[in-house]
């Protein structure tokens, strides 16, 4: 038996000799045959091994590039972030659990991202989903100026994804024009109507209005007149005396002991006659002008937006056998006071005395133009309807000043 050499590094047997031999000869021929396959074996195994390391060692070595390839440029900003994203992606939807290759998931669309969330990450999606301003803003605010009822039609007919919402465009809007009107609010006192609010002592204030070239008003106080027990001649009292302009005045002296609550709820009535009395306190103290017209900035935005529903409910009555839902006057209702709030925001960045006073005019053209685009009626039936709607909200204006006052000198 000899062990040759293969090419491949193993070893085979080959026999010497054309006939087997008898006996010994046969079983010894056998047994160097098992001994030649386990030797070819182990040197198959070993030579495997150091191939494979070999190879291992030469992959961790840089190789140079060829002379003729070409260099590799820098990632972009956009490639790194996707870099970024592609690091933080989930095969799976973390809201809903669906196969989620890319950057979104393609059944509920949310963003498929599986870091923490930080601060500033609910800060900026807060600002994300109701104060984003993008391209869709001068596409909806020109249609609003000056197309009454075209966002309206627009969204009810689903043409929707081109232009801010209806919520979004008012809440977005409202907020900047009180933002523009608490910035402006010295001035446009000043300019405007010249507003004062003066703070008299002693018991003897004046109660009289005086006159002036063009008209003589006199304002008598709502109030019940004082209460002798409580009001003792001579007594050093705190009035309030509102005086708007030089050429008149709004006499209104407020005492605190003039405040008499009847509600037929003593526990009520004491509760309320407390509050509004110490209301009365500090804003005849000094400062308390400032303090008056910021509690009633801060209070007004809440009583405007009380009147939304109350505007949508009477177009709902008014046009009940049209068939439309509650909320597409709702979305009317939107874009005529986000109208609203941009014209008057406009008028007062300009600081107008012109254009200020208009304003309302402006208003009620604009209400009657977007009716007869929204609800395709007659000119006829449009006005009685536009004036029967002009009463009622009158009246809910009304309790919406009402509802300002008690938030301002009760709560």
């Amino acid at each position: 038996m000899l062990l040759t050499r293969r090419s491949a590094g193993g070893f085979f047997a080959t026999n010497q000799g054309s006939l087997p031999m008898e006996g010994e000869q046969v079983q010894s021929e056998g047994k160097d045959s098992l001994l030649a396959y386990a030797v070819n074996r182990m040197f198959s195994f070993f030579n495997h091994q150091t191939v494979r390391t070999m190879a291992e060692a030469d992959a961790r070595v840089p190789q140079p590039l060829p002379v003729d390839s070409p260099v590799p440029a820098k990632l972009t900003r956009a490639q790194k972030r996707e870099q970024v994203r592609a690091a933080r992606r989930s095969p799976v939807c973390l809201n809903c659990g669906e196969l989620t290759p890319g950057n979104y998931c393609i059944n509920c669309g949310q963003l498929n991202e599986t870091y923490r969330v930080s601060t500033r990450k609910l800060v900026a999606d807060f600002i994300n989903d109701y104060f984003t301003v993008d391209l869709k803003f001068p596409k909806s605010v020109l249609p609003l100026l000056f197309k009454p009822g075209f966002l309206t039609n627009e969204y009810i007919a689903g043409r929707r994804a081109r232009y801010i919402a209806p919520l979004r465009m008012y809440l977005f809007v409202s907020v900047l024009y009180f933002v523009i009107l608490g910035f402006f609010s010295n001035t446009l006192f000043d300019n405007s109507n010249d507003f004062t609010v003066q703070t008299d002592a002693g018991a003897d204030a004046p109660a009289k209005v005086l006159d002036n070239s063009k008209a003589t008003r006199k304002i008598d106080n709502a109030l019940k007149p004082p209460n002798p027990k409580l009001d003792p001649p001579g007594a050093d009292q705190k009035g309030v005396s509102v005086r708007i302009g030089d050429d008149g005045s709004l006499p209104l002296d407020i005492k605190p002991e003039d405040i008499e609550v009847d509600t037929g709820n003593p526990d009520l009535d004491r509760f309320l006659d407390r509050q509004i009395r110490a209301k009365v306190d500090d804003y005849t103290a000094p400062g308390g002008q400032e303090r008056l017209i910021r509690d009633i900035e801060d209070n007004l935005p809440i009583a405007v937006f009380t009147l939304l529903p109350v505007f949508a409910f009477l177009l709902k009555v008014f046009y009940w056998r049209s068939g439309r839902y509650y909320a597409e006057h709702l979305i009317f209702s939107l874009h005529f006071h986000a109208f609203i709030f941009l014209t008057l925001g406009l008028a007062t960045l300009v600081n107008s005395n012109l254009l200020l006073p208009w304003t309302p005019v402006v208003h009620l053209l604009y209400l009657f133009v977007a009716m007869m685009m929204v609800y395709q009626q007659g000119w006829l039936k449009t006005l009685i309807k536009y004036s029967l709607l002009i009463i009622g909200y009158s009246i809910a204006i009304i309790f919406s000043i009402v509802l300002v006052a008690l938030l301002t000198f009760v709560f």
